[in-house]
């Protein structure tokens, strides 16, 4: 008895590489992306209640289903930039310990990127050179800052 066998059973088969899935966020006019795995949701519409005393990067703070949300704006965090994000969308970050968002303008696509190259500070997209954001990072500098 003959067994059946199709012309790509004799292709050499390429490796599969391993990838990670990354979000690619606008900030006003300025491009991050994270690992969408820390991602919980996006929020649209959320009033920010202003907080006294902190660091500029933060915001304030929004009602997320009853539970106040820490906003911080990556173009203050990481530019150092006090450019104020127009639009009023939030990126909630998926943590168990902690609660707290970026103010985004637009979530504009995910991407897989090479397993590999998913711990560099930088990724490419569309020729052009991307910075990731670590949620990790973020949150020790928001307890530092915040002293908790």
């Amino acid at each position: 008895m003959a067994e059946d066998v199709t012309e790509t059973d004799d292709l050499p088969q390429e490796p599969e590489i391993p990838t990670v899935q990354f979000m690619i966020v606008s900030v006003g006019e300025r491009r991050y992306a994270l690992p969408s795995r820390d991602v919980q949701e996006i929020v649209q519409g959320e009033k920010i209640h202003e907080l006294p005393f902190v660091p500029p990067y933060i915001e304030g703070l929004i009602n997320f289903r009853g539970i106040p949300c820490t906003v911080v704006n990556p173009l203050a965090m990481v530019e150092k930039s006090a450019r104020a994000v127009a639009d009023g969308v939030f990126l909630v970050i998926k943590r168990t310990d902690d609660h707290f968002c970026l103010h985004i303008t637009t979530a504009d696509t995910l991407i897989d990127v090479p397993e590999t190259e998913a711990e560099n500070k930088t990724i490419v997209w569309n020729d052009s050179e991307i910075l990731t954001l670590n949620t990790d990072i973020i949150e020790e500098t928001l307890q530092k800052d915040l002293e908790c």
